[in-house]
Parts: C-alpha cells; sequence; structure tokens
C-alpha cells in the first residue's frame, strides 16, 4: 500500500498506508494505483481517483423504467434509461424521476442525456424539480421523424 496525502475541506491530512482520515477508511490498490473512498466521506457520493490520469470515476446509481411511468433510482448520481419513447414531430414528452436527494424545487441537477432516432430534432425543454422528484420535458421538432430511441438521462445533483 502507498501512502497517501488528503485534502479535505481545506485540512489537508496526511494518511498512512492502511491508515483512517475521520475515522473513514482510504484505500488503494498498488497495481492499479486506484484511491477508493466510501459514500460517507464526500456527500454520500463514492469517488475514484486513479494514478494514470483518468481523473475521478464516480459510480452513478441505475435505473431503467417505461418512459410513461416514473422511475425511482436513489442516489448524488444517477442514470436513468427510459425505453418505450415516442416523441412524434411538434410533440413533448415528460420523463419522471424518482430520487431521495433532490430536497425540492431549488435542486440544482446537471443534466445530460443521449439517445434519439436519426431525423429527428429532440431538444431538452424544460426540468422542473420538487421534493423527491425531477420531471425532464423533451420536444421534437417540426417536421422531424418520431423518435423511438431510449432516452438515457445522467443527472448529478449539485446541491
Amino acid at each position: 500500500m502507498t501512502a497517501i496525502n488528503v485534502n479535505l475541506i481545506n485540512d489537508t491530512q496526511y494518511v498512512a498506508p492502511g491508515g483512517r482520515l475521520i475515522q473513514t477508511p482510504i484505500t488503494m490498490d498498488d497495481t492499479s494505483g486506484t484511491i477508493t473512498t466510501p459514500g460517507s466521506l464526500v456527500g454520500g457520493i463514492a469517488i475514484q481517483l486513479t494514478q494514470q490520469g483518468a481523473g475521478f470515476l464516480l459510480n452513478p446509481a441505475t435505473a431503467t423504467g417505461a418512459a410513461n411511468t416514473t422511475v425511482t433510482v436513489n442516489g448524488r448520481v444517477f442514470l436513468v434509461t427510459f425505453t418505450s419513447v415516442s416523441i412524434a414531430a411538434g410533440a413533448t414528452l415528460s420523463l419522471s424521476i424518482d430520487n431521495n436527494t433532490i430536497t425540492g424545487s431549488s435542486t440544482i441537477i446537471d443534466y445530460s442525456w443521449f439517445g434519439a432516432t436519426t431525423g429527428s430534432a429532440l431538444s431538452r425543454q424544460s426540468v422542473t424539480n420538487g421534493a423527491g422528484t425531477s420531471t425532464v420535458v423533451f420536444t421534437n421538432g417540426t417536421g422531424a421523424t418520431t423518435s423511438t430511441e431510449n432516452i438515457t438521462l445522467i443527472g448529478l445533483v449539485l446541491n
């Protein structure tokens, strides 16, 4: 095991091999160089750091469900795949997520997404958050092809 230095909220601590910081174990794999912290260390998010320039690796909670249902996925980092999508030209579709880390309308969620049929013109129209829930509305352009591809939303709850 290799010793590491950890900077946690402007308080740098030296962590000896196999040591602990604030009674939270931090491990480093000598072969891969991966440093792992449990979710309790940083706001409920487990973080991995790698020595080979990969940066932060955030492992999202995942869920899949039909577009006409509310999908539940709990965690500050999440990935939801919506199936059975159909958004005609000029139409909208609301995708709903229940997540216990969303505290209300002022919760900031950084969303990215992918999934659209060739010839469609999807765009994210709006996001509305409430206590425990977030609704993302997509619209398809006028005259565009109906989109029937799955839509995957990736969210990071920032506050």
